[in-house]
C-alpha cells in the first residue's frame, strides 16, 4: 500500500462532531475521550476547502463524502486514488 492521508471538510467535521457527542456512545467511551479524539483528528487531517456542490448519492446525506473525495483529488496529485469504505 502507498501513502494515505486523511482529508476532511467543514461539513464532514461538523457531522463527526455531532455523532461523537451523542449520548448513546457514553457506554463505550466517555465524552471527554471522544472530544479529545475529535480534536486530534481535526488537527492532523488535511482540511480541503471549497468543496463543490455535487448531488449523486442514493442517500443525500452521503453526498458530503463524495464531494470531499472529489475535491481532494482535484487539490493534490499526490492523492491519486481514493478507497471508499461502506
Amino acid at each position: 500500500m502507498g501513502h494515505h492521508r486523511l482529508v476532511v471538510s467543514s461539513e464532514t467535521l461538523i457531522e463527526l462532531g455531532e455523532v461523537l457527542s451523542r449520548p448513546k456512545f457514553d457506554r463505550y467511551l466517555p465524552l471527554t475521550d471522544r472530544l479529545e479524539f475529535f480534536d486530534r483528528l481535526r488537527r492532523l487531517a488535511l482540511h480541503v476547502p471549497n468543496v463543490p456542490p455535487i448531488v449523486a448519492c442514493h442517500d443525500p446525506k452521503d453526498d458530503k463524502f463524495l464531494r470531499l473525495a472529489l475535491a481532494a483529488v482535484r487539490r493534490s496529485s499526490s492523492l491519486a486514488t481514493i478507497t471508499f469504505c461502506a
